[in-house]
């Protein structure tokens, strides 16, 4: 039962692959920016880090109800409040994700009276 879970686990991260990968790129990109925007290149990494730790444990957590079922015999209510639970706290990481993405976006920008001075 483990390995096929395993390599269910393992399909969807594959298939989540391209993804995965233009997260490394935009984080080697944040590392390689820092000297010239330190806190841009901040909020960058960390929000990118998160949506791909997200991204990974999303393909463990839509295994993890039914590998909790099986080995623990849980009901299936039970089974709705962990996945209702982890909706809840995986969607606050993700919009604080966002939250940091957009100020790597919108920070260190100079005001349109102090560029033209």
């Amino acid at each position: 039962m483990f390995s096929d879970i395993f390599g269910a686990i393992l399909t969807n991260l594959a298939i989540q692959l391209p993804v995965l990968i233009a997260m490394l790129v935009g984080i080697i990109i944040a590392i390689a920016t820092w000297k010239r925007n330190p806190k841009s290149s901040l909020f960058a990494l960390i929000a990118i880090a998160l949506f791909f730790i997200l991204r990974v444990l999303g393909a463990v957590m839509n295994f993890l109800p039914y590998m909790l079922s099986r080995q623990f015999d849980l009901a299936p209510s039970q089974i709705g409040v962990f996945s209702t639970v982890s909706g809840v706290i995986f969607n606050i990481l993700d919009a604080g994700a966002w939250g940091l993405l957009l100020a790597a976006i919108f920070s260190g920008r100079k005001r349109k009276a102090e560029q033209e001075a």
